[in-house]
């Protein structure tokens, strides 16, 4: 295991999670550290991730705002780490007008589950400012996960990630 790998294992490993139920009154300030915390560590993921021999493979571009990434429903071509710039996740509804999902930041993957999967992208991602992104072609990402197998515990931790926002937002939906 390299020292990077050995590194991001010892923040993994370091990040502690507040318990789910609270008696005091500052609740909400320790949940929303965690949440800071479960950022940071999405950001130093995802940095480790690009730091492995995904690197070498990736190529850095430039997006225009407003600029589209990946359309809703076409085959992926790779994967997209965000370096600069915000992206909005967009979804098309059946009927009506597309409606936003979440603006993503610096330090994220996007389209890492519709490449891992093998699936149509679920939603859009349309640059929100002027962004730099570094691009990892499907086929060049997935060498890179069977020639090191210990990218795919940050690959699964990101993912997972992704999950517990969803139900963050389904609780947000159900509560407000």
């Amino acid at each position: 295991m390299s020292p990077l790998e050995l590194r991001t294992l010892h923040i993994e490993n370091s990040i502690v999670q507040p318990p789910n139920t609270c008696r005091t009154s500052t609740c909400s300030d320790h949940h929303n550290a965690a949440a800071e915390v479960a950022v940071t560590f999405v950001r130093v993921q995802a940095t480790a991730l690009i730091e492995t021999p995904l690197k070498a493979v990736e190529r850095r571009e430039h997006r225009a705002a407003g600029e589209m990434l990946f359309m809703e429903g076409e085959s992926p071509a790779g994967v997209y780490v965000l370096h600069e710039g915000d992206v909005e996740l967009v979804f098309s509804p059946r009927e009506g007008q597309p409606k936003p999902l979440r603006v993503v930041n610096p330090g994220r993957i996007l389209g890492l589950s519709s490449v891992v999967m093998q699936h149509p992208h679920d939603c859009s991602a349309v640059a929100r400012t002027d962004c730099e992104v570094g691009f990892v072609e499907r086929e060049a990402f997935l060498r890179s996960l069977e020639k090191t197998p210990a990218i795919w515990l940050s690959v699964l931790r990101m993912l997972s990630n992704d999950v517990n926002s969803v139900y963050d937002d389904m609780r947000s939906l159900a509560i407000g």
